[in-house]
Formats: C-alpha cells, sequence, structure tokens
C-alpha cells in the first residue's frame, strides 16, 4: 500500500502493477516493480522507484525536496507512507529569468593601431560558442519545463542555447500516464505543445487450451513500455502520430496487438486492442 499526505499530494502512477482506491492510495501487486510521481502544486515532481529485490523492497527517488517518507512492514503486507513535509506557496516558485548579457564596450586609448589585432592560435572561434535565444514556451494543459536543471511553470519566458533540450511534461492529475514532449532549441521565438488523452482497453482473449479469459497486457507508447499487467490504462501525450502496442507473455504463449494511431487535438482517443 501507498498513500500520501495531505490533500494536495497526489499520486501518479507512471508503471506498476496495482489496484487503484483514491488520488491518495494504491494497492500494489508484490514484486511487481513500480515507478511513480506524488504531484503537488508548489513543488517539482517528486520521482518514486519501488524495486522489489528478493522480495525486499528498496526506494529510489529524484526531486524529493519537502517530501518525508516512513516505510513499515506487517506479516505479508507493507505500507509506505509519503508526506509533504511544508505547505506549497499559493504561487509557484519560477527561478528568474536572466536577461541577455550585453557586451561591454571599452574606448580604445589614442594611440591604439587601427590594425586587427592578431589572434592566437589557441583563441576559441567564436562561431564555436553556442549562441543564445529569447523564447517563450507553452502547452495546452499545465505542464513544466524542465531546462538545464532548472523547472519552470508554463506559460514562460527563458533564455536558452542552441542545443538544449527542452523538455515539456505535462502535470495531469490522478492516475493518468503522463509523456513528456522534447525538443532542441533553435532560434524559433516560441516552443508550443498540445498533449491530447489517449485511453486503452485490452479486450478479452482466451489462449488454447485454457478456458478462462485473459484481460491484461503490457502497454507500450512508440516502443517504450509505459504500463504493465493492465487491462486499462489513460495516457496524456503530445498529440501526432504514435504507435501503440500490448503484449501479453506467458512460459508457453506470446500474444500481441499493434496499432498507428494519429491522436488529435480536442479529441479523446478511445482505442480497444484484441490480443492475438
Amino acid at each position: 500500500m501507498i498513500q500520501t499526505t495531505p490533500p494536495e499530494a497526489h499520486i501518479n502512477v507512471i508503471q506498476a502493477s496495482y489496484a487503484f482506491l483514491d488520488d491518495h492510495h494504491i494497492k500494489l501487486i508484490a514484486d511487481s516493480d513500480a515507478e511513480f510521481e506524488i504531484l503537488a502544486e508548489g513543488y517539482k515532481p517528486c520521482h518514486f522507484n519501488l524495486i522489489f529485490d528478493e522480495s525486499m523492497p528498496r526506494l529510489e527517488w529524484q526531486h524529493c525536496a519537502g517530501v518525508s517518507t516512513k516505510y513499515t512492514k506487517d506479516f505479508d503486507s507493507a505500507v509506505l507512507e509519503i508526506s509533504l513535509t511544508k505547505l506549497p506557496p499559493a504561487n509557484p516558485i519560477i527561478s528568474p529569468v536572466k536577461p541577455l548579457a550585453k557586451p561591454s564596450v571599452a574606448a580604445r586609448p589614442a594611440h591604439t593601431s587601427d590594425k586587427a589585432p592578431k589572434t592566437r592560435q589557441n583563441d576559441s572561434p567564436t562561431n564555436n560558442v553556442p549562441q543564445q535565444h529569447r523564447i517563450s514556451v507553452r502547452a495546452n494543459i499545465p505542464a513544466i519545463l524542465s531546462l538545464s536543471g532548472h523547472d519552470y511553470a508554463l506559460p514562460t519566458e527563458v533564455v536558452a542555447h542552441d542545443g538544449e533540450l527542452a523538455v515539456i511534461r505535462p502535470t495531469a492529475k490522478m492516475h493518468d500516464i503522463l509523456l513528456p514532449y522534447s525538443t532542441p532549441v533553435t532560434d524559433k521565438n516560441t516552443i508550443e505543445v498540445e498533449f491530447c488523452r489517449a485511453l486503452i482497453h485490452i479486450a478479452e482473449f482466451y489462449v488454447p487450451g485454457d478456458p478462462s479469459p485473459y484481460q491484461v497486457a503490457d502497454i507500450k507508447i512508440d516502443g517504450v513500455t509505459l504500463s504493465k499487467n493492465t487491462d486499462m490504462a489513460t495516457f496524456v501525450l503530445p498529440c501526432g502520430k504514435h504507435t501503440f502496442s500490448a503484449e501479453f507473455q506467458s512460459d508457453h504463449f506470446h500474444l500481441s496487438a499493434t496499432q498507428d494511431v494519429t491522436v488529435k487535438s480536442g479529441q479523446t482517443y478511445k482505442g480497444v486492442m484484441t490480443l492475438k
């Protein structure tokens, strides 16, 4: 069992075999590794991995400032309590944007020659210095921009170098599985992304010789496993073309299904995948 407090903290399951009880409680299936986030306004997304190693779970986490944990075990069950140790501010704290530095101009002495100074061979040519751009970033839903180790609430304006990777992460609540959007910074003045929703159901299927139906599978998007051993999952992902796939594997059977889907803005894609 995993539970969070106070009410501002929501669990976002990224990957797990679990039963979802409500925003603040989930029940994990034993011996199945889990990955999830704790989301609260004013806090960075707190990312947890719960790893079962010889049935003894261990925790790994990132970006969890202001979060405390307590783990208790009783016979065949355990409880992980995750608590915010301070209330978030009324307005999220955003690092100020540094203005572009203006080059300093020094007066040239009267005796200075008009000839250009010689450049030493070990001087770095200026064209190797990445150019800076002031860019604005926005998304159609609440999201966070991760750039150069800093997080900014959107919409925002930042200064970045050519080629830096801008990662826009949606902050939808509840138990949606969230997919970030990544793009390198260029000389374009605006980075804008639209996120869509996709609801995937696994249809009942039978395996030869087994009269009982199955309805669980591992779900992948664009080749990345995002939900394991589930019959239904909801994704928030960048609008556009994606490849959805589902897979069920046992000691004797390997079944799968694949769909190429264009997820459109303003519409929730609802797909049913039948494994064969």
